[in-house]
């Protein structure tokens, strides 16, 4: 949008709205929920790729990627699913499409993360500076067992460590503000006195270095986090 344009929110029945790919049942009605934008919309290309996770039109640092895959998998598992309508220079439309019910919400367990035969709780430092990422990956890792605590630089991460912090292992993105990148983080870990196990995530090619450094690679399943932190603290000498 930069900053000008207009944004239409509106929710509405329609027994006749398209579910695609998951349709709901014809006896229900569905509650469209739809955002509307008179952005720049999206060219076929950019429109193929948009529910991809970790896909994003915006410069490095300035997004995610997962806005929209969020959206799509929340429709999913709620029976529903999600359009979006859009073309250069005509703005943007996403329908979320749920299918409607009469019964009052009932909280839902939240989906089981299988825990290695092995596992243990970990204390974690976790280096992300995109507040959706880690609003999501973030109260995952708390949900595997473990403790979290979260840095928004590689700089401060060595800072926490250096102050004292105790951490069984490091979950770090690769590429985030500042003069330290992950495989920086990585070497440096690998130096102190126990070593400190690293878990990189990378949404590129480029190379680890010549460490014990475990790299997932994005978009990774949270069972694989699960088994790379696990894995990692693991294989190094304990922290007291």
């Amino acid at each position: 949008m930069q900053g000008q344009g207009e944004i239409s929110i509106r929710a509405f029945l329609d027994a006749g709205a398209s579910a695609d790919p998951t349709p709901a049942p014809a006896s229900v009605r569905l509650v469209v929920l739809e955002v509307r934008d008179t952005g720049p919309g999206m060219d076929e290309d950019t429109l193929r790729k948009a529910f991809d996770p970790y896909f994003t039109t915006k410069p490095v640092g300035s997004g995610s990627g997962l806005g929209l895959p969020q959206v799509q998998s929340f429709t999913r598992q709620s029976g529903g699913s999600v359009n979006i309508i859009s073309e250069p220079g005509s703005g943007t439309t996403v329908q979320m499409l749920l299918p409607s019910t009469a019964v009052p919400a009932a909280l839902r367990p939240s989906r089981e993360i299988d825990k290695p035969d092995s596992s243990r709780a970990l204390r974690v430092l976790m280096v992300e500076d995109d507040p959706l990422v880690a609003s999501v990956v973030l109260p995952a890792i708390e949900d595997m067992g473990h403790s979290v605590t979260q840095c928004v630089t590689a700089d401060q991460a060595k800072g926490r460590i250096q102050q004292g912090g105790m951490f069984d292992v490091v979950f770090s993105d690769v590429v985030m503000p500042g003069f330290t990148n992950g495989f920086d983080l990585a070497k440096w870990c690998a130096a102190q006195t126990p070593p400190i196990p690293v878990v990189l995530a990378t949404g590129y090619s480029a190379k680890a270095p010549e460490t014990d450094v475990v790299v997932l690679r994005k978009p990774y399943d949270l069972n694989e986090l699960a088994r790379a932190l696990q894995e990692a603290a693991q294989h190094a000498a304990p922290r007291s």
